[in-house]
This record gives C-alpha cells, sequence and structure tokens, in this order.
C-alpha cells in the first residue's frame, strides 16, 4: 500500500470548511491524515458526518461510505508503540497525536501526523516527511482499513464474538500488549 503524503494547507481544499467553522487550511490535520490513509483527499473526508463541531468522532469512521472502508477505530489518549508498530504492519499507517507547538500551536494544542514506519512521520501541516522523533506523542488513533498491507491472515487470540449474561460483544481487533492477550469489544 502506498500513501501519498498530503498538506492541509494546500491550496485544492485549505479553504474548505469543517461542520463546527473551522477551514481545512487552519485545523484539518485530522482529515488529512484520513485522507492520506484512505487515499483521497481532505475535502472529500470532509464532506462525511463524522464530527461533532470540528472534532473527528472515530466511532463515526466505521462503516462510512469512504473510498476506502475503514473497519474498525479505536481512539488511544497515550501512545502506545507496540500497538503502533502492530498497525503500521497491518494498514500501513497509524494516526499518532502530537503537541502542536511543533508546528507553532499552542502549549495545550494537539496536532495529528501519520506515522509510516521506519521511524517517518507524514506531517499534514506542510506535507513533509520528518523523523517521528521530531514530535512529542499525546496519543494515538487506530484506523484498520480494508487495504490491510500483509493478505495473510492474522492469527486469533480472543474469540470473534463473546456472549453471557444476555449481552453480546463483537470483536474489533486484537492486541498483544505487554500484559498479554487484550481484545476491544462492542456491544452488538
Amino acid at each position: 500500500m502506498s500513501i501519498k503524503q498530503l498538506s492541509q494547507r494546500d491550496p485544492k481544499w485549505a479553504s474548505a470548511k469543517l461542520p463546527g467553522g473551522g477551514t481545512i487550511g487552519a485545523i484539518g490535520c485530522t482529515v488529512t491524515c484520513i485522507a492520506m490513509l484512505l487515499g483521497t483527499t481532505p475535502d472529500v473526508v470532509a464532506k462525511n458526518d463524522i464530527f461533532t463541531g470540528n472534532l473527528v468522532v472515530w466511532a463515526k469512521l466505521v462503516g462510512k461510505g469512504s473510498p476506502v472502508s475503514i473497519k474498525s477505530a479505536f481512539r488511544y489518549y497515550t501512545y502506545r508503540n507496540d500497538v503502533a508498530l502492530e498497525t503500521i504492519r497491518l494498514y500501513g499507517a497509524v494516526l499518532v497525536e502530537v503537541d502542536a507547538r511543533v508546528i507553532g500551536g499552542a502549549p495545550s494544542g494537539k496536532h495529528w501526523v501519520l506515522f509510516v514506519g521506519n521511524q517517518k512521520a507524514f506531517d499534514p501541516w506542510d506535507g513533509k516527511v520528518y523523523p517521528t522523533s521530531r514530535y512529542t506523542l499525546t496519543g494515538m488513533a487506530v484506523l484498520g482499513t480494508s487495504q490491510a498491507v500483509s493478505p495473510q491472515p492474522q492469527p486469533q487470540l480472543l474469540p470473534d464474538i463473546v456472549s453471557g449474561n444476555g449481552i453480546t460483544l463483537h470483536k474489533l481487533n486484537d492486541i498483544q500488549g505487554e500484559e498479554g492477550k487484550k481484545a476491544v469489544y462492542v456491544k452488538a
């Protein structure tokens, strides 16, 4: 899977509005990262009903009519290198939330970049490639696309469906962490 670098400030879409009133050029780092991952453009992503104001609602990405289907979305409020490496191995990239001061933002501001492996990050601010060490990492989002890099089926770590006490849970993805086997489930 080849990922094309994009800049949120590209004149083709920089002035396009997000639902909350901001523009892609000013605050569209997340939609630009999603666009890179999906092989489309930020203005196409911004037309989908995936927002609350200017913020992406990760759960709304699943099942939308995107050019490449997103099968699962999970937001981490810390950075997990083991999860990031596995996500890059499976899907070619992972969205990483970083401190916005790297692009001149406020100390409390956040910015999203796309880690693509080999210690490289695609930064949507200017569309350039930087070393991942440039950033202070604050979180991440794992988006499972239908364009998995590895065509080999992955072994199941935990069951796909868990039922009990009248509740059924469906697995979104497996995670092999330092603490052992884990999975992310959603209520059916």
